[in-house]
């Protein structure tokens, strides 16, 4: 999981960098006090950290999640070997 944001991340990067490097008007956006190309970038980055703090956030509901219904399991058993 961890390995597929890195590569994502890293892809999403690259393109937005790429971009930064070919701008038509490099010299223009350099000068300016904010770059439009730059406010892009820190844009994608945080869609980016987006996605990947939701990615791990789910995972860590689902885990929650699964431990939830094998304590209730364990309960039950439990409750089913009291009740006999």
């Amino acid at each position: 999981m961890g390995q597929h944001i890195k590569v994502e991340t890293t892809s999403i990067a690259s393109e937005a960098i790429t971009k930064l490097i070919n701008l038509p008007n490099q010299d223009r956006e350099l000068n300016s006090r904010e770059s439009p190309r730059v406010n892009i970038f820190k844009k994608i980055s945080n869609q980016t950290n987006d996605s990947a703090f939701d990615t791990v956030r789910l995972e860590v509901l689902k885990e929650e999640s699964d431990l939830r219904i094998k304590r209730q399991k364990i309960l039950n058993e439990q409750d089913a070997v009291i009740y006999e």
